[in-house]
């Protein structure tokens, strides 16, 4: 596996204090209007030394340039000592920014936080309370809450709302506070049932798996929960742990096409040796992502592109006949546009 920042970093890390504790990382760019809600949510959960001791916050500057978030950054330690405020020296992204917090961090577990993101009230404590409940736990995930555009936060969790995701979990084993998956690979190739801010990893484990892939812009947090699949087992917790707030211009609300960086990220793994034994779902996984953006372009009338979506999912899964249907729509859409604009 290539290696990443944090690994780079790996014997800086094995000097380090290593007691079990948590560190929090948050990397932030041009948030900061969210950042300090984001550490609000965190900090106000610190009730007592012995909590204290037992965390440290890395807030990321990934190069901000907006004077709101350069005066948020610098009066963020004022909120609380335990917050450090690091500058990514590598390169530009959350994945890089990750990778740099976590080389940085002196405990033994690793949490996340987006900085337009929050922990739900009593994140911090189910979390240390998970960490010293499974004791042989490497990697912990949580169902997480939306915080819609309009300010609204769903009834629903995120994960509780999805049958697909609550199908993979049960055919785990049941936990008092949640669900065991034994290396759940093939689970997260066709459906990923963690999200960032809901997820703790021992540092040990991610340094092993390699880190957030910094060449991706978009699904390094898939790319890597796959390659922690492969190496530790996943303990989720059935409560929400953390609330993903949707945005306008966020590039999961920017209407692009939904398996842009998606089929990056899984061919990447196809080329891994590591992955060799799971190639057939990662190509099967591919050929869905393609067909989808395949659909995208067309119903927007980009015919070339949504040809080559098809042709790739074909290539990647030829025995599927929705591929070859999707691929003959191109045509037909194109036909029904001229004939639509021909003079009466």
């Amino acid at each position: 596996m290539e290696q990443t920042s944090a690994a780079k970093h790996q014997n800086g890390f094995r000097k380090r204090d290593m007691n079990g504790n948590l560190s929090i990382i948050i990397p932030c760019y041009n948030e900061g209007a969210l950042l300090e809600k984001a550490l609000r949510s965190v900090v106000a959960q610190i009730d007592s030394e012995r909590t204290a001791s037992k965390i440290e916050i890395l807030v990321v500057d990934d190069r901000s340039s907006d004077p709101r978030t350069l005066s948020a950054l610098e009066e963020t330690p004022r909120l609380s000592p335990l917050i450090r405020v690091l500058k990514n020296p590598g390169p530009k992204g959350s994945a890089a920014a990750r990778n740099f917090g976590i080389a940085q961090a002196r405990h033994s577990w690793i949490a996340f936080l987006d900085a337009d993101d929050l922990w739900t009230k009593d994140s911090l404590q189910l979390r240390l309370k998970a960490i010293s409940s499974h004791p042989k736990a490497e990697w912990i995930a949580s169902d997480f809450l939306i915080l819609d555009e309009h300010g609204h936060l769903h009834d629903i969790s995120a994960h509780a709302g999805r049958a697909a995701v609550q199908q993979v979990l049960r055919a785990g084993i049941a936990l008092e506070d949640g669900w065991f998956l034994a290396r759940p690979v093939r689970e997260f190739i066709h459906i990923s049932p963690a999200w960032t801010g809901g997820v703790m990893c021992k540092k040990s484990t991610i340094l092993r798996a390699g880190g957030f892939n910094e060449g991706l812009l978009n699904a390094q947090d898939v790319h890597l929960w796959i390659r922690l699949a492969a190496v530790t087992d996943l303990y989720y917790l059935n409560h929400p742990l953390a609330i993903y707030r949707i945005r306008p211009g966020s590039q999961t609300n920017s209407g692009k096409p939904p398996g842009q960086w998606g089929i990056r990220a899984y061919q990447q793994l196809l080329s891994d040796p590591d992955m060799a034994v799971w190639a057939p779902d990662i190509r099967r996984r591919i050929a869905e992502m393609a067909r989808s953006d395949a659909h995208f372009f067309r119903h927007r009338g980009r015919f070339l592109k949504s040809a080559s979506s098809a042709s790739l999912a074909i290539r990647s899964d030829p025995k599927v006949l929705a591929n070859w249907r999707e691929l003959a729509k191109t045509p037909l859409a194109l036909l029904k546009r001229h004939t639509a604009h021909r003079p009466g």
